[in-house]
């Protein structure tokens, strides 16, 4: 495995759009693991696999195109998938756009590079949150064929005394979206003092199984 460093990020440059694409019957399945902390109550645990696929395209005010994105549920591999909801996704030629009940999040900006930043709330009226481009490795550990993977951290508090908020996304060439790992929580606080232990929030690591083209 080769790691991209932050050194040599105006050397490697790689092109947006081959790591988010999109068109007419692209599929993604996922497995995800999820841990949901309640104040005084057990950790509750779920694993489920969710399955995202383009369904339809519409051209945008920009003269591009919006693809339409149904996502689909089930408990395990057996069951029938059942809806979920509908997002969207545009690509231009600087940033890839997820919308989530109408609200734009820049998920990847262009060119692909290390320490590459950008608003991810710049098309929507959220407080401003930077993400970055973290790294880039290739000939990752995954169970099918990627050329590159990059890392984008979303968030990182991680050592803060009151709560933690680590949000990590990775992206494969030519693929899409591999992986995205979310563990954001407060610990339980008293007189001024934080014990290190959960109070509530959730952890969830989503992986990639398959994709392909309908």
């Amino acid at each position: 495995m080769v790691l991209v460093r932050c050194s040599d990020s105006e050397q490697l440059r790689l092109n947006g759009p081959d790591f988010f694409p999109l068109a007419g019957g692209l599929y993604w399945i996922y497995n995800i693991q999820e841990t949901i902390y309640t104040p005084l109550q057990p950790p509750a645990s779920d694993t489920f696999q969710l399955k995202i696929q383009v369904v339809d395209s519409f051209i945008n005010t920009e003269s591009g195109y919006t693809y339409v994105l149904h996502r689909f549920i089930r408990q395990e591999e057996s069951l029938p998938w059942q809806f979920l909801d509908t997002w969207s996704a545009r690509v231009t030629d600087q940033y890839a756009i997820v919308s989530d009940e109408n609200l734009p999040v820049i998920h990847l900006a262009f060119p692909v590079h290390i320490n590459r930043k950008w608003n991810a709330n710049l098309f929507n009226s959220l407080p401003a949150d930077e993400f970055t481009i973290t790294t880039i490795t290739d000939n990752p550990a995954y169970p099918f064929p990627v050329d590159w993977v990059a890392e984008v951290e979303q968030e990182n508090v991680a050592n803060n005394l009151t709560y933690r908020d680590v949000r990590t996304t990775r992206f494969g060439k030519n693929i899409g979206l591999l992986s995205a790992l979310s563990e954001v929580w407060t610990y339980t606080c008293t007189g001024g003092a934080c014990t290190g232990e959960i109070n509530s929030g959730y952890k969830r690591l989503q992986y990639l199984q398959e994709y392909g083209k309908m």
